[in-house]
């Protein structure tokens, strides 16, 4: 299972995890050095698959647009970013202690100098 990074960049935001238990993350979101707002997801599992003749590696996947509200959740300040990430980690017990081998597939470089990911949801 390749994991999503700790740090990344994705749409032209950097992206820094803050605390991970389970599938469930805290982000903070910025742009251009300026805090932008916090993220909070429930961290996806894609099977490996087979797309176009190319065998795609099982891998890790932040939600998609259409599933926000439902996996992923953006917050203003901290505080409030933080109590959503407790309810859902309280609400789902960690899958497993030990985090799959990181990854990085880097397609660029943001303006911070953080590689840009592929970003794949189901």
């Amino acid at each position: 299972m390749i994991a999503i990074p700790q740090n990344f960049c994705n749409a032209g935001f950097d992206f820094r995890q803050l605390e991970r238990i389970g599938q469930v993350a805290v982000l903070e979101k910025r742009k251009s050095d300026r805090n932008v707002g916090f993220e909070v997801v429930r961290i996806r599992q894609v099977p490996e698959s087979v797309m176009f003749g190319r065998t795609i590696k099982a891998h890790e996947s932040m939600p998609s647009s259409e599933q926000w509200g439902l996996y992923g959740w953006t917050y203003s300040d901290k505080a409030t970013a933080l109590r959503k990430f407790l309810e859902l980690t309280q609400e789902c017990p960690p899958l497993s202690t030990q985090r799959p081998k990181q990854a990085h597939i880097p397609t660029g470089m943001c303006e911070s100098g953080l590689p840009v990911e592929i970003m794949v949801s189901p």
